[in-house]
C-alpha cells in the first residue's frame, strides 16, 4: 500500500502515535517518495523516481497533496492552503484573549480558529491562498486576528507556518473505489484530525474484506441522481402529531435494499411510493 501521510493536518503527538503504531505492525515508511504514476491491474505498480511498489492493494490518502496522481479524484477535491500564528508569551494580557482553556471557531466562509498555548501565546489560524505559492502569512493572518482582538496590534508575531488542505462542493469527504484494489478518501473540508482516523479504519477493514463501511461513505458522496432515480412522497409524523410531506430521492429505500438497518428517530415514515 502507498499513502501521503501530512503532519500538517494532525497534531503532533498524534502524528508520532500514527507513526510508532505503524513501525510496530511492521509498515516501512519512505519519506520524500514522489509518486509519479499507478499502473492498474490485479496487481497495482505505484512507479517513484526511484522504483517502483508492486502491491495487492493501494489506499490514495494524499488529501490536498494528490495533485494530477488520479484525475477523478482530483476533479472532486480541491487543495487549498490555511495559515496559523503564534504571538509572543502574552502574560497577564492573556485574559483578555480567553479566560477559559477552551479552542475556539467562527461561523465565516473562511473559518478563524484560535486558543492558547500553555505558555499563553495566542495560536490563530486564518486565511486561504488556492495556488501552490504561499502568501506573507502573517500578514494574511494578522488581519482577521486584529479583527478578532485589535488591542493586539503592537504584539509580536513569533512563529508562522500553513498546510495544504482539501475541500469537496458539498464539504462531505470524497471517498472512493479508483479501481477494484485501489481505494481513496480525502477532502475532510477542515475536519481530517477526526475523519481522516475514520478514513483509515474504513480503507483498512475494506482491503481486509469487510468493505460495508466504506462503501456506505461511498454511497453518502454520491449525487441523487447516481443513488436511485425513482422519486417516493414520503409522510412523516412527528411526536407532536404534526404532519409535513418531503419529495426525495430514496437514499433509504437504496439502503435498505442493501441490507442496511436504517432509523429515523423521533420519526414515524409512511413511505408511499409514485
Amino acid at each position: 500500500m502507498t499513502a501521503a501521510l501530512s503532519p500538517d493536518d494532525l497534531e503532533a503527538s498524534e502524528f508520532d502515535d500514527i507513526v510508532k503504531a505503524d513501525h510496530r505492525a511492521g509498515a516501512v515508511i519512505h519519506e520524500g517518495s514522489l509518486v509519479h504514476r499507478i499502473d492498474h491491474g490485479a496487481k497495482v505498480t505505484v512507479a517513484t523516481g526511484h522504483g517502483r511498489v508492486v502491491a495487492d492493494h493501494v489506499i490514495l490518502a494524499c488529501n490536498g497533496y494528490l495533485g494530477g496522481l488520479d484525475r477523478k479524484v482530483a476533479a472532486k477535491v480541491m487543495p487549498i492552503n490555511n495559515f496559523i500564528v503564534a504571538t509572543e508569551p502574552l502574560g497577564a494580557r492573556a485574559a483578555r484573549v480567553l479566560s477559559k482553556p477552551v479552542a475556539v471557531a467562527d461561523t465565516k466562509f473562511v473559518v478563524n480558529y484560535w486558543r492558547l498555548s500553555e505558555d499563553n501565546r495566542l495560536l490563530f489560524g486564518g486565511g486561504e491562498s488556492y495556488g501552490w505559492k504561499f502568501p506573507d502569512i502573517i500578514k494574511t493572518v494578522s488581519k482577521p486576528m486584529l479583527e478578532v482582538y485589535p488591542h493586539l496590534k503592537d504584539v509580536r508575531i513569533d512563529y508562522a507556518w500553513g498546510g495544504t488542505l482539501a475541500i469537496t462542493m458539498n464539504r462531505l469527504p470524497c471517498f472512493t473505489r479508483v479501481a477494484p484494489n485501489v481505494l481513496s478518501a480525502s477532502g475532510y473540508s477542515g475536519h481530517g484530525v477526526a475523519l481522516a482516523t475514520l478514513a483509515g479504519k474504513l480503507m483498512s477493514d475494506a482491503v481486509r474484506g469487510q468493505s460495508e463501511g466504506f462503501d456506505l461513505m461511498v454511497l453518502q458522496g454520491l449525487s441523487w441522481d447516481q443513488i436511485h432515480p425513482r422519486v417516493i412522497i414520503c409522510e412523516f409524523e412527528d411526536s407532536k402529531t404534526q404532519k409535513l410531506e418531503y419529495t426525495y430521492k430514496t437514499l433509504a429505500e437504496y439502503l435498505v435494499d442493501k441490507g442496511y438497518h436504517v432509523l429515523v428517530s423521533e420519526w414515524r415514515p409512511i413511505v408511499k411510493y409514485g
